[in-house]
């Protein structure tokens, strides 16, 4: 927005030479352009810095177009994942997420729906379906988390998790913890997510 603002600025700056016409009224006792030498002669119209109403209408239309640029951007363009390092990238998370402003939502635990069935794939995928559709009512979705916490209840369906992860989010990870515990709410299940997302970070 800092570029917008200074050609506004700018264009506004250039359009009150026109406006108030003050090239054609020189200080007394000094000679300057007359209002009909400014505007018949070019090369002293260009000279003076003067702008013809084709110019200020053009200024504008830029101007506008790139206000319209900037609204229509999506706003979370400026989400920042921070993952260096090979392990990262493999494990499918950041080790930092840096956001501005927007929303943030605190997301409870979440677990597959019960009864559970004996299937971690599916648990996983059921999880993430959840909390997309959490954070779809309140205008994101799951590419909106920026940070989780992984409850799993053996320690070899990690990597397992992670490759499921790393599918459903593809890039832009969230950053991450991968804790084992000895059990969940609820017989049966294998694996609970919570977190917190940012939606309409700018």
């Amino acid at each position: 927005m800092n570029v917008i603002e200074h050609f506004s600025g700018f264009l506004f700056a250039k359009a009150k030479k026109v406006t108030k016409k003050e090239f054609i009224l020189p200080e007394e006792g000094e000679s300057g352009p007359t209002e009909s030498q400014a505007w018949i002669d070019p090369q002293l119209r260009e000279k003076e810095g003067f702008m013809s109403t084709g110019h200020v209408r053009r200024y504008i239309g830029i101007t506008a177009g790139l206000c319209i640029a900037a609204w229509a951007a999506p706003l979370d363009a400026s989400k920042q994942c921070y993952a260096p390092d090979a392990r990262a990238q493999e494990r499918a998370f950041s080790r930092a997420v840096i956001t501005e402003g927007g929303k943030t939502i605190w997301l409870g635990g979440q677990t597959a729906s019960l009864p559970p069935v004996a299937d971690f794939d599916a648990q996983v995928r059921d999880v993430f379906a959840s909390l997309d559709k959490t954070l779809k009512a309140q205008g994101g979705s799951l590419k909106d988390m920026v940070t989780m916490t992984v409850f799993i209840t053996d320690t070899r369906l990690g990597d397992r998790f992670v490759a499921i992860r790393k599918v459903i989010f593809k890039e832009c990870f969230p950053a991450s913890a991968l804790i084992t515990v000895t059990g969940l709410a609820v017989p049966g299940l294998m694996v609970e997510v919570q977190g917190i997302a940012v939606i309409g970070a700018k």
